[in-house]
């Protein structure tokens, strides 16, 4: 069986630019979504792990998430890959919590994009995913993602989503700017 794995936040979907004024809010900061150096928010906003996983949450049930629009592009990339290969699953670093899980599926749902999803994985290490599923393509924003893939799942071919986070990976790497590019990739 062939299949395809995908982040959900700042891959299939624009989160950051969602959460940055709900953060920035709650924070009282006012950090632009051009000033993500860095993938972790808690260095990024100066907070702790618990307080970013608190707004995190507070964020997920809020208006904001809900406004949250698919990356340009991943709509027409899941209907093209759900073609091509028997399974397209997401996998992301989001906690297993049912609220959680539901805001995700209620944005699949919004967005006419569940159809295509055979199964998500929550809080799991995406290379162990990979391997698991035998994913032949893996697309994320984050770096770290990507080297667990490539240790776990030496095989599966990587593609990186372009974030202001992650411009100085230079690994070996298919970077990509919208869900298009995917249909000239696989």
């Amino acid at each position: 069986m062939t299949s395809i794995v995908f982040d959900f936040d700042d891959t299939l979907f624009e989160m950051v630019p969602n959460m940055l004024p709900f953060a920035n809010k709650m924070f009282q900061t006012g950090i632009r979504y051009e000033d993500c150096y860095t993938f972790n928010l808690s260095l990024l906003f100066g907070r702790t792990d618990d307080e970013i996983d608190h707004m995190f949450h507070q964020f997920c049930m809020s208006d904001d998430h809900k406004k949250m629009v698919p990356t340009p592009g991943m709509h027409k990339a899941l209907q093209y890959v759900s073609s091509k290969y028997n399974a397209v699953h997401i996998a992301t670093a989001r906690k297993s919590k049912a609220e959680i899980a539901r805001s995700m599926h209620n944005a699949l749902v919004q967005h006419d994009m569940m159809k295509y999803m055979q199964r998500v994985f929550m809080g799991s290490s995406k290379g162990a995913v990979c391997k698991r599923v035998g994913a032949v393509a893996f697309v994320d924003d984050a770096p770290h993602n990507i080297e667990d893939v490539a240790t776990d799942s030496p095989k599966t071919t990587r593609i990186l989503v372009d974030r202001p986070w992650n411009q100085d990976y230079k690994e070996d790497v298919i970077r990509i700017t919208s869900g298009y590019d995917i249909l000239n990739i696989l």
